[in-house]
C-alpha cells in the first residue's frame, strides 16, 4: 500500500468497518490482533466473559489484578509482555482505563501483599468494544524475568458501574483475583477476602498476558485511510470521522524488528445523512423538559416498550413527505446496544 514494504511478518486480519455511530459520519474500525504460532497466552480465568465487576451506583477506582510466580513463568526465558487482553465493562466516557504490570512482587501468609516494582502504567486511550475481549498493546514490550514474580492489572477509575470483566471458573485465590483499592497503591486484597461463601468467590479477572519472543515482539497496528497513514494504535479498534465519499481502510502490524505486515483492507461508502436536510418537523409535546425519572419511550435493558405514541391528523397537519428521521429520549448510565424495531402505520 502507498510503497510502502511489505515483509514475511504475521498480518492482522478481520478488519471491519461500522458506520455512523455516534455520529453519522463517524466509522468505527475494529480487526482481529495478529495471530503469532509462537506466542503464550498466561492467565487463571477462561476467555469466557460471564460478569462484570464495580462499584455499582458509587464512583470506584481499582485495579483487578492477576499474579504469576516463577514456577507459572519458568518455561518462559527470553519472552516478552507484548500485549494484555481483557474484558471492558463500561463506556470510556464513564471509566478511565490504565495497563498495569509489576515485577519482583510476593504474597506473605495470604494477607500481606507486596506488587513489587511497578514497570509499566499506560493509559489506555485507544477505543474499547464493550463486554468483549480487547488486546492492548504495550507502548513498550515488557522483557519478563522469571526468577521474578510477575502482576498484570487493568486499573479501573470508574464514576460509576462495573467497568471490568471476570469469569466464574473458580477463583484462584492469590492469583487470579487480586484487587487493589482505592487508587495505584493503597490496599490489596483478594475478590473474596479470602471467605468460600462470598458472592464474589467464584470470579477470576478476565485478564490475559501475551507473551512473545524477541523476533515476533508487536510495537503496533498502523492505519491507512486511502494510502495515507492516519494514526498508530496499540489497540485493535479506531473510531474516524470523514466526509461524504468512498474511503479503503488498511490495517499492518508493525514489529520491533522493523518488519511491517501486509495489510487486511476494508472499503466504506460515506453517504449523505437522510436527517440533515428534513424540510418539517412533527413534534409532540414541548420536546424541553428532559425527565431524567422515566425511561420513556422504552427501556433496553428488559426488552420492550414501554409506550406507543399515536399521532392524529390533526397533529400532522398538512405535511407530507417520507419519514426520514425518528429522535427519541435515552437515558442510562451505561449503553445497551440492541436492535429496536420501530412500527409505523
Amino acid at each position: 500500500v502507498g510503497g510502502r514494504a511489505q515483509g514475511s511478518c504475521n498480518a492482522p486480519t478481520g478488519l471491519t468497518a461500522s458506520l455512523h455511530a455516534p455520529e453519522w459520519n463517524n466509522v468505527l474500525l475494529n480487526w482481529s490482533p495478529v495471530v503469532d504460532s509462537t506466542q503464550q497466552d498466561i492467565m487463571w480465568s477462561t476467555t469466557t466473559y460471564t460478569t462484570r465487576i464495580g462499584g455499582g451506583d458509587n464512583a470506584l477506582d481499582f485495579t483487578g489484578t492477576v499474579r504469576f510466580t516463577p514456577t507459572d513463568l519458568a518455561n518462559y526465558t527470553g519472552h516478552y509482555l507484548t500485549s494484555v487482553s481483557f474484558v471492558p465493562g463500561e463506556p470510556q466516557s464513564v471509566c478511565s482505563f490504565y495497563l498495569m504490570v509489576w515485577q519482583g512482587g510476593s504474597i506473605t501468609n495470604d494477607t500481606i501483599f507486596n506488587p513489587g516494582t511497578l514497570v509499566v502504567n499506560q493509559p489506555i486511550t485507544t477505543a474499547l468494544n464493550l463486554y468483549t475481549l480487547n488486546t492492548v498493546l504495550l507502548e513498550n514490550p515488557f522483557q519478563i524475568d522469571p526468577t521474578q514474580e510477575l502482576w498484570i492489572g487493568i486499573r479501573c477509575d470508574a464514576s460509576s458501574g462495573y467497568p471490568l470483566g471476570a469469569t466464574n471458573n473458580t477463583a484462584v485465590f492469590n492469583y487470579g483475583d487480586l484487587i487493589l483499592e482505592n487508587g495505584p497503591d493503597t490496599l490489596w486484597g483478594t475478590l473474596s477476602g479470602g471467605n468460600p461463601s462470598s458472592s464474589l468467590a467464584p470470579y477470576n479477572w478476565l485478564i490475559i498476558g501475551h507473551l512473545q519472543t524477541a523476533d515476533n515482539v508487536l510495537s503496533s497496528y498502523k492505519l491507512y485511510r486511502d494510502d495515507a497513514l492516519l494514526s498508530t494504535v496499540a489497540g485493535t479498534s479506531y473510531l474516524d470521522s470523514v466526509p461524504n465519499g468512498d474511503y479503503t481502510y488498511n490495517v499492518t502490524a508493525q514489529y520491533a524488528s522493523g518488519c511491517e505486515s501486509s495489510p487486511v483492507s476494508v472499503s466504506v461508502p460515506m453517504v449523505p445523512n437522510p436527517c440533515a436536510d428534513c424540510l418539517d418537523t412533527v413534534i409532540v409535546d414541548d420536546a424541553t423538559t428532559l425527565n431524567t425519572g422515566y425511561l420513556l419511550p422504552l427501556n433496553t435493558f428488559y426488552n420492550y416498550s414501554y409506550s406507543q405514541q399515536l399521532y392524529t391528523v390533526a397533529d400532522l397537519g398538512n405535511i407530507n413527505g417520507a419519514i426520514n428521521c425518528i429522535s427519541f429520549q435515552y437515558i442510562y448510565g451505561s449503553p445497551q446496544t440492541k436492535n429496536i424495531v420501530v412500527f409505523m402505520g
